[in-house]
């Protein structure tokens, strides 16, 4: 159910949804690498589409590489 409702917000493109699944993925890969497990396969590549493409979008208004909006949303989202 997950996987269908990722895929779901994914199309949107609305950038607070992509912000939820990126803050909820990264918390899952967190308590999953504490434990000794690793990140699922589907987590790993919904956080990566959901990052690809939020980052994309706000490197572009903002003029700056995705790299930086990268580091930029890691810092001011506590991830």
């Amino acid at each position: 159910m997950c996987e269908e409702k990722y895929k779901e917000i994914i199309h949107e493109c609305n950038c607070k949804k992509l912000i939820r699944i990126i803050k909820t993925l990264y918390s899952r890969k967190k308590i999953r690498l504490a434990e000794g497990k690793k990140n699922s396969a589907i987590d790993n590549r919904y956080l990566k589409m959901a990052e690809e493409c939020l980052f994309g979008e706000m490197s572009i208004s903002l003029n700056i590489s995705k790299e930086q909006v990268k580091e930029f949303m890691i810092q001011r989202l506590d991830l």
